[in-house]
């Protein structure tokens, strides 16, 4: 009897973890495809969308610019920081070619794209 309910147990929170996995997954899925939908859109969208104004901006030799966000966030509890800077190279005729990423921080999230998924896919 304390075998068949352990085995029910444990196979419950095997269920339970990949159902999470699946879900972060999904998320992961979700924020990349947000990103994606910018690629070929004017730059001024951006300006115009939650994202507002960019931190920073370089201009390119080859005539094209990056427009620089950052993101930084300390958790009230924990005190942990998060960050995310994302990059939108656009062309010379501004439209967005290109969009890189990082973030850093916490201890939650797995990797950058984690990380800033947390702190801008609420905005995009």
């Amino acid at each position: 009897m304390k075998t068949s309910l352990f085995r029910a147990i444990a196979f419950l929170l095997v269920q339970l973890s990949l159902m999470g996995c699946a879900n972060v997954q999904k998320e992961r899925d979700q924020f990349r495809a947000q990103l994606r939908a910018w690629v070929g859109r004017p730059a001024d969208s951006l300006v115009t969308s939650s994202l507002g104004a960019p931190n920073s901006t370089y201009q390119m030799s080859g005539g094209g610019t990056v427009l620089r966000y950052v993101w930084h966030e300390k958790g009230r509890i924990s005190g942990l920081s998060y960050d995310c800077e994302m990059n939108f190279q656009v062309d010379s005729s501004g439209v967005i070619r290109d969009i890189r990423y990082k973030g850093s921080g916490g201890t939650v999230y797995d990797n950058s794209e984690d990380v800033c998924d947390y702190l801008v896919g609420r905005q995009l």
